[in-house]
């Protein structure tokens, strides 16, 4: 896997990797961007992601439709660019992913992209970056593997219900899938498990963001859990 990074502030090579100013000096084609910019300065490098025919953007910065009128209309010009330069985005407001199958971390949590190992895995998609990461570690506390763990945060184009049905559409390395978004509401994917040639064996748990954040009791597996993933 090649990395390349970009930075205008920083040495021509950090670690032994060159370092361009911008992102329009990377090279074209690049299957994904890891945006590590403050909020003004996003929605420009998403379109220079489209000139350079970059396929995702990671954006991690805050400060958009959480904060009101004026962060809801730079969101919305943020999707609105993407979408012209055919970039998908993941974000904003999110701590990105990491795919354990693939060892591939896209994010800024301290994590290590330990592998699964060929134990049936447990895809966790949540709009929150911290509620991710307490259903990633309740599952491996119980001995279940974690496939990928994904924030979504504001979901400004891609959004849990994709992550979700991609997530399914793999069975032979995800069994099943826990997704928490602020709605409250079941994806459709989980809801039509047979549609696409899914299993209906393969289960489908949606946690409710908005109650999922105050529970102080220690977190439990769902017993119907543990019969899908033997």
């Amino acid at each position: 896997m090649a990395t390349f990074i970009s930075s205008a502030d920083a040495p021509k090579e950090i670690n032994d990797r060159a370092c361009v100013a911008t992102i329009d000096d990377l090279p074209d084609g690049i299957d994904a961007a890891v945006l590590v910019v403050p909020q003004q300065a996003v929605v420009e490098a998403v379109a220079a992601c489209g000139r350079r025919h970059i396929g995702g953007a990671v954006v991690f910065a805050s400060g958009f439709a959480e904060t009101g009128d004026e962060g809801r209309a730079e969101q919305e010009r943020l999707r609105e660019t993407a979408r012209a330069g055919g970039v998908r985005v993941l974000g904003p407001n999110c701590m990105g992913f990491t795919n354990f199958v693939d060892a591939t971390p896209l994010t800024f949590e301290h994590i290590r992209p330990e592998p699964i190992a060929g134990r049936p895995a447990v895809g966790v998609v949540a709009q929150s970056g911290a509620l991710s990461g307490v259903l990633r570690i309740a599952l491996s506390a119980k001995g279940l593997g974690v496939s990928h763990a994904i924030s979504t945060g504001n979901e400004a184009d891609l959004t849990s219900e994709d992550f979700v049905s991609f997530l399914l559409d793999d069975p032979q390395r995800v069994r099943s899938c826990c997704s928490s978004s602020r709605s409250g509401a079941l994806p459709c994917s989980c809801r039509w498990p047979s549609a696409r040639g899914r299993s209906p064996s393969r289960s489908c748990c949606c946690i409710p963001a908005r109650a999922a954040g105050h529970v102080r009791r220690r977190a439990r597996i769902p017993a119907r859990w543990r019969e899908t993933m033997r």
